[in-house]
């Protein structure tokens, strides 16, 4: 579900996804002292990755590029174009499909930057296709 979910529907969903995890912590910490001691290591390990897991995935949602570097960032795109138009405005030929070409990349690179900084939206999406998978893979309650 918070794979696909909308973008405003992700916090609620995170914040029931850490509850299952806190429920889950307690209660294997509850019934580990009752198991052998091999099958307590192996249960613990697989539900510690299962925790791990689950928070990289919180924090890859709220996770942003830091605002100093879209400042900076802008400010090179600035200094580009303020670059470009003083070459024109020195020099008597000019040549466009340079300045054009610069211009493009600029953009290219603005935009990709701002996208990637919201993984959930935008062109650059990540595939929850494995999620999917794994969830579908599952057997049904009955």
């Amino acid at each position: 579900r918070f794979g696909r979910a909308d973008f405003q529907k992700k916090e609620a969903l995170a914040d029931e996804s850490a509850d299952q995890r806190a429920r889950l912590a307690a209660a294997i910490v509850a019934i580990v002292p009752q198991m052998p001691p091999p099958l307590a290591t192996s249960l613990l390990a697989s539900i510690n990755a299962v925790i791990d897991i689950g928070s990289a995935r919180e924090a890859a949602l709220k996770a942003h590029a830091p605002q100093r570097v879209l400042i900076m960032l802008f400010f090179v795109t600035i200094a580009a174009a303020f670059v470009l138009g003083f070459d024109q405005a020195t020099n008597r030929r000019r040549f466009w499909p340079a300045h054009w070409m610069l211009f493009i990349l600029l953009t290219a690179v603005v935009y990709t930057i701002l996208d990637l900084d919201s993984p959930r939206r935008g062109a650059i999406t990540i595939s929850q296709a494995p999620m999917e998978d794994l969830v579908a893979s599952f057997p049904t309650r009955r």
